[in-house]
């Protein structure tokens, strides 16, 4: 094959050598950051506790709307009068 002024296949297989050599020394500075769990497991931690606080209190309004109707409805002044 006779080379021209441009391989494109040589420029291809630099470029992707220089590509994988930014990812390995990119994999080797973050990799610390990859194996601190603490952080990951705080933060779910917080989550599931917000989750199971936002459950309780729809639950508890839903509850405290049902008592108050039944007690608003069941109460003597709002039954019609009878005629």
């Amino acid at each position: 094959m006779i080379r021209g002024v441009f391989d494109e296949e040589w420029f291809a297989a630099c470029r992707e050598k220089r590509l994988l050599g930014l990812l390995d020394r990119e994999m080797v500075e973050t990799e610390t950051k990859w194996l601190n769990y603490e952080f990951e497991q705080a933060q779910v931690k917080i989550d599931i506790g917000d989750m199971i606080l936002e459950q309780i209190v729809s639950e508890t309004l839903q509850i405290m709307n049902e008592a108050s109707k039944r007690t608003f409805d069941d109460h003597p002044l709002m039954k019609e009068p009878e005629r």
